[in-house]
């Protein structure tokens, strides 16, 4: 299916009142998303150097296997939601709008992000569990 310029506008939890409406991403967008998450892997690594090594040799197996579960471990949070988010409910002390943009999604709590980015990838995420099933 072609997703255009759909969109759905969903509910914080939580915070009464707000909503956020969200951009169906494609599945380019969703694959470029999970590439800058690579490739900035791939550089924290290559900085880390010895240190790395010891601390992949410190993991536990089951630290492991709660990260692989994360559904969000794979993608750039920040790009995730830049991309996907395309008006919300928030306004200012004077009661104006306050504008979606990089600096204003950066001041979203963890759990409101988390929130979002899981209503962005939760479909993938769904269709990818019933195929393994």
């Amino acid at each position: 299916m072609l997703t255009g310029n759909r969109t759905r506008r969903v509910d914080i939890p939580d915070e009464e009142g707000q909503w956020v409406e969200l951009r169906e991403l494609s599945g380019r967008q969703l694959r470029k998303i999970k590439k800058v998450k690579f490739k900035d892997t791939i550089q924290d690594s290559r900085e880390m150097g010895g240190e790395l090594m010891a601390a992949i040799a410190g993991v536990k197996q089951e630290d492991l296997k709660a990260s692989a579960k994360d559904a969000l471990a794979e993608y750039d949070m920040d790009e995730l939601l830049e991309a996907g988010i395309v008006v919300w409910s928030y306004v200012d002390d004077d009661g104006n709008p306050v504008a979606v943009n990089s600096d204003n999604i950066g001041q979203l709590d963890q759990k409101t992000e988390k929130f979002i980015a899981m209503q962005l990838v939760g479909a993938e995420e769904e269709e990818d569990q019933k195929k393994d099933s």
